[in-house]
């Protein structure tokens, strides 16, 4: 089972792999016994912002292009859609010491006591992430040479909400949007 690089090697990971490969669709509500602050977030989530988030963080993507030079609008603008999915599902899944954000192919694992790890995007990009826990929400900041991206994930009326913040060098402002998913 292929690993990133700075995630251990142990049954555990093995199991939250396993746990993500099979979907978001047949998860437990809790995956292991975990800090108390996620437990609830734990499991499997289908997208439930519909089209209107969509159209959200598709207008928020083009407000930022709108203001770039109209000779790098395209590529910033393909760039910025494929760095941004809205997954249709995704699983959120935890242990004592690793919390695990996991949609389509792509798996991110890291330590809860916030020590960073180098984890590598679709496109094969290493990236540093850390994992804070906050008094009701767990942030997932990933960050390389000029560029970092927070998400944010906290529960609001039964329903998980992911605020999304994407920082670049090359960017006129950040991108910012929220993502909401209900339970599988």
């Amino acid at each position: 089972m292929p690993q990133h690089p700075g995630c251990p090697s142990s049954r555990r990971s093995a199991l939250l792999a396993l746990v993500a490969a099979s979907g978001a669709l047949v998860v437990p509500r809790v995956v292991w016994a975990s800090s108390p602050r996620i437990g609830a977030m734990l499991g499997g989530y289908k997208h439930a912002g519909g089209q209107h988030e969509r159209q959200q963080l598709a207008s928020a993507i083009e407000d930022i292009v709108g203001r770039m030079s109209f000779l790098v609008r395209g590529l910033a603008r393909d760039r910025l859609r494929t760095a941004n999915p809205v997954p249709s599902s995704l699983v959120l899944a935890a242990d004592e010491r690793h919390f695990m954000l996991s949609y389509r192919d792509e798996r991110f694992v890291a330590p809860l006591d916030g020590s960073a790890v180098t984890v590598r995007s679709k496109d094969g990009e290493a990236m540093s992430l850390r994992v804070a826990l906050k008094e009701r929400a767990v942030s997932q900041v990933f960050s390389t040479e000029g560029k970092s991206r927070e998400n944010r994930f906290r529960l609001e009326n039964g329903k998980l909400v992911i605020d999304v913040r994407v920082v670049a060098d090359q960017l006129p402002k950040p991108l910012a949007y929220r993502l909401t998913y209900a339970k599988a």
